[in-house]
């Protein structure tokens, strides 16, 4: 089952892209604070040297949390991480106003030392530093943008895009071959290429067929997202509100 999701995930990548078969190499992910930057930033952030940047103290809250945690969970050995934060978010609501004072106090203090910090830290960088920082706290604010939009489309239901015809043999061979993934990938990458025609047809029809149930599927889905108001999140809002017999028709044809 293991080898199957993480399969599927592999699958999500490559799906429709032809570019994936003449790839020697497949990319190990990136297991740094700059994962989530593009290649280029990540790169500039290497060859300048950019130190770390400070971290801001935690709130008096979540330091009450970090303190806290460990003694809740050992008393509270069945509940869950969510769970005990919630029972230390209820714990904080009845602290002493004294114990509050006391944290309010070393925050402050953190603060100041942190402010000091800061300082130093940006005057110490040159222009090209500042840039590139710039740049950096941009594309994080658009992954964590992306990020959000995710998460609001599973908790949508928005259908997932079928993989493509590649994808599909793929599946379908890891089903069969007990092999490790990566010598799997480096296998069919090229049994894929000379696969004759008329074999290929079959994963290319599959893939139609699954792209038909895909888009009918979506087109009720984005017809209930404009009714609920979340027109936002649909691909062109003129191609179902100008069009709403196509629901019914993309179904008829994803029936046939």
């Amino acid at each position: 089952m293991a080898m199957q999701a993480l399969l599927s995930r592999t699958c999500s990548f490559i799906a429709n892209s032809q570019s994936f078969l003449n790839s020697r190499t497949v990319a190990a992910p990136m297991l740094l604070p700059t994962r989530n930057l593009k290649h280029d930033t990540v790169e500039k952030v290497k060859l300048l040297k950019i130190p770390e940047k400070p971290k801001k103290p935690p709130t008096p809250f979540f330091k009450f949390i970090t303190e806290h945690r460990v003694k809740v969970a050992r008393e509270h050995p069945t509940l869950k991480p969510t769970d005990i934060v919630k029972k230390l978010a209820e714990d904080w609501k009845s602290v002493s106003a004294e114990l509050k004072e006391k944290y309010n106090v070393q925050y402050k203090s953190e603060c100041e030392v942190y402010n000091q910090k800061i300082l130093n830290f940006n005057a110490k960088l040159t222009s090209e530093q500042r840039e590139v920082l710039g740049k950096v706290a941009e594309e994080k604010r658009s992954d964590k943008k992306k990020r959000k939009i995710r998460k609001i489309y599973k908790e949508t239901h928005k259908p997932k895009r079928p993989v493509g015809p590649y994808a599909c043999y793929l599946m379908e061979q890891s089903r069969v071959r007990n092999m490790p993934l990566k010598d799997l990938l480096a296998s069919l990458k090229d049994e894929w290429a000379n696969l004759p025609e008329d074999q290929k047809a079959k994963y290319q029809n599959q893939f139609k067929e699954e792209k038909k149930k895909y888009e009918a599927a979506m087109v009720e889905w984005e017809a209930k997202m404009i009714k609920e108001g979340k027109s936002d999140l649909i691909r062109v809002k003129s191609a179902i509100e100008s069009r709403p017999s196509r629901i019914s028709q993309l179904k008829k044809d994803s029936s046939k």
